[in-house]
């Protein structure tokens, strides 16, 4: 059995360098290249990002205006100037590289006027256009309706669909109308997404590296899904939500989550094959190797909370598609790779669910040290130190050292004792178990505190910023970890 290991970093996190575009936030220019280089000299196999979608509220790759539509802001300037779609003096002064934080809104009011340009340079005189429309033609079936979205979504002041004023017929009437042009601006935003994507995903597989995409089972209300889609969401007859998705209390919070995503109708899509969630699935397997699939123990049950409700706490379970989404999916897509994130309650039916269709369920170093062995669980599994809701490792440990003093002696006391720091034994650790494939964050392989921790769940600002700083990634790092994979056959 071909044993992996696997880094967690988003796009979003890579470095910025002096002589490029990605000064604000990481994209998918000359750095993402040399990520892979570096995954490549670690001996990891496995690159994990959280979800490619243009982002909406906060930035947040969970929350999204479309399920299918790429983060435009991922968009490398430079590779825009080495295509022609852009000249040098289109590209005004800017400051070099970040530091430690992303910094969305300035990637945004930098890149958008530059992505216009290219649109009329590509209309006027690049040889591009002719795959551009091929590529229109292709992904009609959900570009038409993204590109419409965010046409009238921009006219009306970036306002959420239902603040509009008019139903989805006169607004598509509307805008094919009056806004054709602005309509082919979006289009051609995610036709450069797509194709520098599709550049980067090929660079990695040439160098063996599997990509490891995300795919979040809900998705946002005001996004271009439920605007087109109505039918298939527990909305009432005004578009509002009457049903929004959550957790209940759990470790992260004690009155549960309150995602806030419409529910979907479950019946009316298994009546309809599940169409427009098999067009999601072929549409990410176009972009990613593997898919994991965020919140698995929904497909199972669900946790549906009243749209009026101030917290999670007072939502039910209803039962979820289970075995027939998954017959149909597997039946649809026999080469489909899909690793479940099965965290939470798991329950008898979830398990029955993951193991009949061979998914590898994941588990979480940081939750297993209350276990009398932490490392008993089955080899088809996706061990991590921690993931992008987790705290680092290294802020994880002070935090029960301080808090925690029985807690922290187990995890002493389990650990090999190979290495000096926490951080590098707890991967040792992992390395060692029996879980077919460990995926660390890069925060973990650098040692990094409570300030590099990506995502607090339940806080609604200050999350998703967090980014490497140029050559905080070292060759050095590279080695360690192959060394470390040597040495469990990995």
């Amino acid at each position: 059995m071909d044993r992996q290991c696997g880094i967690l970093l988003h796009p979003t996190s890579l470095p910025g360098d002096a002589t490029t575009g990605g000064f604000a936030t990481g994209d998918l220019g000359d750095s993402a290249y040399r990520f892979v280089d570096w995954l490549e000299a670690s001996g990891a196999k496995l690159w994990q990002t959280l979800p490619l979608n243009y982002p909406g509220w906060g930035f947040s790759p969970y929350s999204a205006l479309s399920a299918f539509a790429g983060n435009p802001w991922l968009i490398s300037i430079d590779r825009l100037v080495k295509e022609g779609l852009l000249n040098a003096s289109d590209i005004p002064s800017r400051p070099s590289a970040g530091g430690s934080q992303a910094r969305f809104e300035a990637a945004v009011a930098y890149k958008e006027p530059l992505l216009r340009r290219a649109w009329d340079n590509c209309v006027t005189v690049s040889p591009l256009h002719d795959s551009f429309e091929v590529f229109c033609q292709q992904h009609q079936h959900w570009l038409d309706d993204f590109a419409a979205f965010m046409s009238l979504r921009h006219v009306c002041g970036d306002k959420p669909w239902n603040t509009w004023g008019m139903p989805r017929p006169k607004a598509l009437s509307h805008c094919y109308r009056n806004l054709k042009q602005e309509m082919d601006y979006h289009k051609f935003v995610q036709f450069l997404f797509h194709r520098q994507w599709f550049a980067l995903r090929e660079y990695a597989n040439r160098k063996g590296i599997a990509i490891v995409g995300d795919i979040p089972i809900y998705v946002s209300y005001d996004s271009a899904d439920v605007w087109s889609h109505q039918s298939l969401f527990h909305l009432d007859s005004e578009g509002e939500p009457t049903l929004v998705a959550g957790v209940p209390p759990d470790y992260f919070s004690e009155t549960g989550q309150l995602w806030g995503n419409p529910i979907y109708r479950w019946d009316k899509m298994q009546k309809h094959g599940f169409s427009w969630w098999m067009e999601r699935v072929a549409h990410l397997m176009q972009l990613v190797d593997w898919i994991r699939i965020d919140h698995f123990i929904g497909f199972v049950r669900y946790w549906a909370i009243p749209a009026y409700a101030e917290t999670a706490a007072g939502g039910e379970y209803h039962q979820g598609p289970g075995e027939s989404f998954f017959e149909t999916l597997t039946g649809r897509f026999h080469n489909v790779r899909v690793m479940a994130e099965d965290l939470g309650v798991l329950t008898p039916d979830v398990t029955a669910l993951k193991d009949r269709f061979g998914l590898p369920g994941m588990k979480v170093l940081h939750f297993l040290f209350h276990e009398p062995d932490p490392l008993d669980f089955p080899s088809n599994t996706v061990l991590y130190t921690g993931t992008h809701d987790n705290d680092t490792t290294v802020g994880w440990f002070a935090d029960i050292k301080q808090n925690d003093p029985e807690l922290c002696e187990q995890v002493k006391n389990k650990l090999p004792g190979v290495h000096p720091d926490i951080v590098w034994d707890m991967m040792e650790y992992a390395c060692g178990s029996a879980a077919r494939y460990t995926i660390f964050p890069m925060q973990d392989i650098l040692e990094l505190g409570s300030a590099a921790r990506m995502n607090v769940p339940g806080q609604a600002t200050g999350n998703w910023g967090w980014r490497l700083k140029p050559g905080q990634c070292t060759m050095e790092h590279a080695e360690r970890v192959r060394g470390m994979l040597a040495r469990h056959g990995r």
